[in-house]
């Protein structure tokens, strides 16, 4: 996923997104409804690495490619998680 104006993103920070609410960890996935964008709350960092502290980072998507998020988890993985239950 390619994120607009901010550095690269490493592979290990993007893994640890969750779109939903778990029991140990928070959602990352953030929809700003008058901007129409989303922003990732990330977890990774290399101050965080080196000094245990975890402080997060938030990312901005395009315009398209939050429309594009928005479609995968309302329809894509709503109809896999559908299908795999039958």
């Amino acid at each position: 996923m390619h994120f607009s104006g901010n550095a690269p993103v490493k592979g290990s920070e993007i893994l640890i997104v969750t779109f939903k609410n778990a029991l140990t960890m928070q959602r990352g996935v953030f929809i700003e409804q008058g901007e129409k964008i989303v922003l990732l709350k990330t977890r990774y960092g290399k101050p965080s690495s080196m000094t245990g502290q975890n402080n997060p980072t938030i990312r901005i998507l395009s315009k398209r490619i939050s429309q594009m998020l928005v479609y995968y988890l309302v329809i894509a993985l709503s109809l896999y998680q559908y299908l795999m239950q039958k």
